[in-house]
């Protein structure tokens, strides 16, 4: 159905675009879609995050797939990973609504005060 039909456009794209981390990044997602090819998606969420290991859309999605798939701690890791290399106030954001989601409230409260102070 449609997420093949997404499957084959996002394959497409990554064979115009062989080394395009957005291009592995929707290879992923789409792959993510299928129950069968999860583990597919994060070899491709990995590689996209190598070639542009910068690139705060591919590790959006990578995180909401593992939430996704109920894998909070390596989401957190993902987030906590990317804030070493770039300090953003929509990743400490949320990082801070995963550390809630696990109870870690003393964390998310310091990840929301450093979004905010971020970005008032």
């Amino acid at each position: 159905g449609r997420v093949k039909e997404a499957l084959n456009s996002a394959k497409e794209s990554l064979q115009r675009m062989p080394r395009n981390a957005k291009a592995l990044s929707l290879v992923g997602q789409a792959l993510s879609q299928l129950p069968e090819c999860r583990d597919k998606a994060k070899v491709a969420f990995d590689k996209a995050r190598q070639l542009n290991p910068l690139c705060s859309d591919t590790l959006m999605a990578q995180v909401e797939v593992l939430l996704e798939q109920d894998k909070v701690d390596e989401a957190a890791e993902c987030l906590e990973s990317f804030l070493r290399l770039r300090n953003r106030d929509f990743i400490h954001a949320r990082l801070g609504d995963i550390y809630a989601r696990t109870q870690k409230y003393e964390g998310a409260l310091n990840e929301y005060h450093v979004a905010l102070a971020m970005n008032p």
